[in-house]
């Protein structure tokens, strides 16, 4: 028998521990959001044009870097970040810097190969700029200490987020396999609506990592789908929060491909969806034929899930250490009481400058 809580019926909001806000019927500014665009990536700048059209973007900026998933260092300095410092300088009321497909996603050392464990998420770099010199500063690490990850300034905040109060920008970015699925996960940011949030457990890996989470949210009424068996939950329906550890769950065996695959959930998403996996890589690519063309070829991929429907996630490029996981308590704490997708995902995260990918609209926001 199943060993789960689930919860159908709401519940007295006897704790106030969370207070889901009354849906506004402002439409969310994006006054404060940079868009940055590749003009050597097609599928760069039809994603870019569709998102300024549907969210009245007015701040763009154009670049010529590479239309590579992964790029070396002196490229990410001359093309990708001293372009942003120089626009960036001459204004004061960005908050976020929202990057597009086709826009590098990995950053490594000039004289290193790609491998899973090196480099760094090029919009995670993008969080601190303003600390960056232009010349003689390396940010890429080949070794597995994390010497160069940064304290996040916007680890459990209390209050919402402002580049002139955190010193720091919130990063996310419009990706997926195809421009017709990011346009729909673009469309699908809106008009959000709350169903259930599963937690899938490995009981063999971390016995109740997201019990304080699943608790949390059963107690203030929420549907929840809590689950300790070692059966890999999938095909669940209306889902809008999801956690599970994916391709390191221990009920999934084969090869690498059985794997890969069969640690796709297959659930059917809200409008307004977020999910993250305990995978070390799952955010390697967006290029669905590259899956085996990085090393841990047998982990999730994201992409996959996008493709299903789901609206928003955080992974990472390259190995990032457990502790870089956001914590799944203080994210929906946030999430579910008014922040938005970017500020609940950042606050839940202790590094920056690191290995994390947010993905999606930054503000998209249960209502």
């Amino acid at each position: 028998m199943k060993d789960f809580l689930k919860v159908g019926i709401p519940i007295a909001l006897s704790l106030g521990l969370i207070k889901l806000v009354q849906q506004s019927k402002i439409a969310e500014e994006y006054k404060d959001v940079l868009l940055v665009i590749n003009d050597n990536s097609p599928e760069s700048i039809e994603i870019g044009n569709y998102f300024a059209k549907k969210r009245y973007i007015k701040n763009i900026i154009h670049l010529n870097t590479l239309n590579k998933e992964v790029v070396k260092e002196t490229e990410y300095h001359e093309n990708i970040l001293n372009p942003i410092k120089e626009y960036l300088s001459m204004r004061d009321d960005i908050n976020y810097i929202v990057t597009t497909k086709g826009i590098p996603l990995v950053v490594i050392g000039d004289d290193e190969i790609r491998k899973w464990y090196n480099g760094k998420s090029m919009d995670n770099m993008l969080t601190i700029l303003n600390e960056y010199e232009a010349e003689g500063w390396s940010p890429i690490i080949s070794e597995w200490t994390p010497q160069t990850r940064k304290t996040n300034n916007y680890f459990t905040p209390t209050k919402h987020f402002s580049n002139k109060y955190f010193g720091m920008y919130l990063v996310t970015r419009l990706t997926g396999y195809t421009v017709e699925g990011v346009k729909n996960m673009i469309d699908r940011s809106v008009n959000t609506k709350i169903g259930k949030f599963v937690f899938d457990e490995d009981p063999i890996s971390m016995g109740n990592y997201f019990l304080p989470i699943a608790e949390l949210l059963q107690i203030n009424g929420y549907d929840v789908l809590y689950d300790t068996t070692t059966q890999y939950l999938k095909n669940q329906e209306n889902v809008t929060g999801y956690r599970s550890w994916g391709d390191n769950d221990s009920s999934i065996t084969g090869s690498d491909q059985e794997i890969k695959e069969g640690s796709v959930p297959n659930n059917t998403w809200t409008n307004g969806s977020v999910a993250e996996l305990i995978s070390s890589t799952c955010a390697r690519t967006f290029i669905k034929e590259n899956w085996n063309k990085i090393q841990l070829y047998r982990q999730t991929m994201l992409g996959d899930l996008l493709e299903n429907g789901l609206t928003g996630a955080q992974g990472h490029g390259t190995e990032p250490f457990f502790d870089s996981l956001s914590d799944p308590y203080i994210f929906y704490k946030k999430y579910l009481s008014g922040f938005n997708m970017a500020e609940s995902f950042y606050a839940a995260t202790g590094y920056i400058n690191w290995k994390t990918v947010v993905i999606g609209d930054p503000k998209m926001r249960i209502r």
